[in-house]
């Protein structure tokens, strides 16, 4: 079977994360190749992995690059499309629906969770139509639809063309590489675009209820400077800047994680959220906020808030015996292996492909 994944922008975030776990899995089972519609740093991984791809430049509205697209899809024959991210999506749906070719799209992210961005009430009401329209239109054409959570799976407009394959790591990890059950100081992590979206500032705010004084936290990921200068003075003022350091965009997080102690990201919203699986996988006990998809994807155990004060209860549910943080890793790492794994997650895929 001759599949072409499609993304608009090929960067190294988390649909392209994605889609690259797809093809190193699946590419010796399928004739596998991708395109973007620009460039991008996953396009350098691919061509030293021998991965074929192209680049056309397409945009929102129909240019030349619309018909060097067509002429594309028809000179090389493909079996199945599967598009990625809003603009793929739209596009290749309609285009696939005219041609004749199976289309399916992933939907990464819902409309709900994009405008959660947006503190202006004029701009949530333009980004939310915007995307909700993009998204009906996309659904309307594809031939699946697949979606990373049965939260995400509660918004579609189409319901018997829908399916879950939920997000997944690629290698489980067994056992635990945290011996203790209290460090000196506690080394906490939060991994995530630090955004507003992504609750960053509520983070700042939460971390000011903590009673105790030993501990330390990393935030990981790329911050706009204006925002971050808020965060530092905020962090300035409740007394806790020498706690925090930020460590900017970091490729490759499993060192950090395997070197701290527990998981925190307070998201506005998620569709799936694979940053906590990924900490579970690596023993982590975790922190989330309260919304939709969380207990779907973080075992009970854990720690999920619903005011800022209550972060300071993570000396208490994580750090009071070894035995209870012990049992939350255990039981983290098992759950990732039977819901999260590669081999039962592209058991999924080849099904749906065949």
């Amino acid at each position: 079977m001759k599949i072409l994944y499609v993304l608009d922008k090929p960067n190294l975030y988390g649909s392209e994360r994605h889609v690259l776990g797809l093809i190193q899995g699946l590419k010796n089972d399928y004739d596998i190749s991708l395109l973007a519609f620009s460039s991008g740093p996953l396009l350098k991984i691919l061509s030293e992995q021998n991965i074929p791809y192209n680049v056309i430049d397409l945009k929102w509205y129909p240019t030349s690059g619309l018909l060097t697209l067509f002429k594309f899809l028809k000179s090389n024959n493909y079996d199945l499309i599967h598009a990625h991210q809003p603009k793929a999506a739209f596009w290749m749906s309609i285009i696939g629906k005219i041609l004749g070719i199976m289309s399916i799209i992933t939907i990464h992210s819902l409309p709900s969770s994009n405008i959660q961005s947006y503190k202006n009430f004029f701009t949530k009401i333009f980004v939310g139509t915007f995307h909700y329209s993009v998204k009906y239109i996309s659904e309307f054409f594809a031939t699946k639809i697949i979606f990373l959570s049965h939260y995400g799976l509660t918004s579609s407009n189409f319901k018997s063309k829908s399916i879950v394959i939920p997000n997944w790591v690629e290698t489980v990890i067994a056992e635990s590489t945290i011996e203790n059950s209290f460090c000196d100081p506690v080394r906490l992590i939060s991994i995530g675009s630090v955004t507003y979206n992504k609750g960053m500032d509520r983070l700042i705010e939460a971390l000011g209820f903590i009673r105790h004084k030993n501990w330390n936290i990393k935030i990981v990921g790329d911050c706009k400077e204006d925002f971050k200068k808020v965060l530092v003075d905020r962090a300035v003022y409740l007394g806790i800047i020498d706690r925090i350091e930020f460590v900017g965009y970091v490729e490759n997080t499993s060192n950090l994680l395997l070197n701290s102690d527990g998981f925190v990201l307070l998201s506005r919203g998620e569709t799936f959220g694979l940053v906590y699986i990924e900490a579970m996988n690596c023993g982590l006990p975790v922190v989330a906020w309260d919304i939709p998809v969380a207990e779907e994807i973080i075992p009970a155990s854990n720690l999920i808030l619903k005011k800022n004060s209550d972060l300071n209860l993570i000396f208490d549910v994580f750090y009071k015996s070894p035995q209870q943080y012990q049992s939350i890793s255990k039981e983290n790492r098992a759950f990732v292996k039977n819901n999260f794994s590669w081999e039962n997650v592209s058991l999924k895929y080849r099904q749906l492909y065949d």
